[in-house]
């Protein structure tokens, strides 16, 4: 009898895990699952995921985290395969994530885009990911400040330094009445890759200043991509003249907490400039929507026809996860998020960029955040990410900021690194 009841419960446990693994496979056949590293979007895609399901009657199981956690996240999804759409960049697609990636063909989509934008999406001409938004550095500063102190944007390095030096007298000896302004410049060290920010903009303006064919030459010699000569000493000495100008505790200090400070203040005081991201902008706005902010292309060399350069490549991409069992699925939803209405509304809730042409901002800010400059890096960009993708160390440029690294050792770890990368350069040029 006893024998007879344990069958009898085994076979009940062997027919319930029979009838969840079969459920499972359902759901996971009618789920779309979908991995984002944006979540200062979230409204947006709770609105179109919402309208997606109604439309094409699948469940779509969206997941978003923050960039810190993402490549953790995603690495996860790609073992486990719960992953059918997920956004990157186009950083990501050069270095190796191309191979978890669904060649995006025939997505009819493509003409949406200009042709240099859509070859920056490719390797070895094949499509992988497709840009939603355009990414700028650029350095917010707070309009009221200026307004109050008479001071000009500036537009050399020079230029720069002296407003640093007059706000920093400020915050020794602040106005009666006028506003507290805490440092000239506050920056998030704590978020590492948010250095790279003004980093950037700092060592391209000086170096084509001073070689103008310099990522032309690259792809014709290896010695130009040595980065310990007196050139880039200077640039990086120029970034490391700013450290006396930052907050104090930048070292400590997360890039979502940045902007935050930025638009509300601190303690009562404000901070004139912050070195940033174009993408920033949704979140300064979000923090405090009556905040006057300005914006201006950070200038690192010594003349305005120098420093009319501004690091602007494509942005956030969308890709479809090369292993999915729902390929049709992915792009329709991808062909849904570039429907001319979902894209306007896209653009107008996260105050983004437009990469296309037909579809334009209708944000004044954004639109003339992008036309500070007369030359951009946006086409060019992807030879400086193909083939000098590796930034300097971004935990090296704080210490240096922090004093505690000199410019040459940055600039010898840099060199080692890209040294190491580019062990046979002939497979680059």
């Amino acid at each position: 009898m006893k024998k007879a009841i344990s069958k009898i419960v085994a076979f009940l446990l062997l027919a319930m895990m029979f009838s969840m693994s079969a459920a499972c496979a359902t759901n996971k056949g009618n789920v779309l699952y979908v991995v984002n590293f944006k979540p200062e979007f979230q409204e947006y895609y709770e609105y179109i995921n919402e309208k997606f399901e109604e439309k094409e009657g699948i469940k779509v199981e969206y997941v978003s985290v923050d960039t810190t956690n993402y490549s953790n996240v995603l690495s996860s999804r790609f073992q486990s395969g719960l992953l059918d759409v997920f956004f990157s960049q186009i950083d990501y697609m050069i270095n190796g994530q191309s191979d978890y990636m669904l060649e995006l063909t025939d997505m009819g989509v493509e003409d949406l885009f200009e042709p240099d934008v859509l070859e920056s999406c490719k390797i070895d001409g094949k499509v992988y990911t497709l840009p939603l938004t355009r990414n700028m550095n650029t350095v917010f500063y707070n309009k009221k400040i200026f307004e109050e102190y008479e001071i000009e944007v500036p537009k050399t390095y020079a230029e720069f330094i002296s407003v640093c030096e007059t706000l920093q007298n400020l915050v020794s000896n602040p106005v009666g009445g006028k506003t507290k302004i805490a440092a000239p410049i506050l920056l998030s060290g704590k978020t590492e890759w948010a250095v790279n920010m003004m980093t950037n903009q700092i060592y391209l303006e000086y170096v084509l200043s001073q070689q103008p064919n310099f990522y032309d030459d690259l792809k014709k010699n290896e010695d130009y991509a040595k980065v310990n000569n007196a050139v880039w000493t200077e640039a990086f000495t120029r970034i490391k003249n700013i450290s006396p100008y930052l907050n104090s505790t930048f070292a400590g200090l997360d890039y979502s907490t940045s902007s935050i400070y930025f638009s509300n203040g601190n303690k009562g005081a404000y901070y004139a400039m912050m070195p940033d991201g174009s993408w920033n902008y949704s979140q300064i706005m979000k923090a405090n929507p009556s905040f006057e902010v300005g914006c201006f292309s950070l200038p690192g060399a010594d003349s305005e026809e120098d420093c009319n350069i501004t690091p602007t490549k494509l942005g956030y991409t969308v890709s479809i996860f090369k292993n999915t069992q729902k390929a049709e699925y992915c792009k329709k939803y991808i062909q849904f998020l570039f429907e001319e209405e979902n894209y306007e509304k896209f653009l107008n809730d996260t105050m983004s960029a437009s990469v296309i042409p037909s579809v334009p901002s209708d944000n004044a800010f954004v639109n003339a955040m992008y036309n500070q400059s007369g030359e951009t890096y946006f086409s060019t960009d992807s030879l400086r990410v193909r083939y000098l993708p590796l930034e300097p160390q971004a935990s090296d440029v704080i210490q240096m900021l922090q004093g505690k690294m000199e410019v040459s050792t940055v600039l010898n770890n840099w060199n080692t690194k890209i040294a190491e990368a580019y062990k046979d350069w002939s497979q680059y040029v």
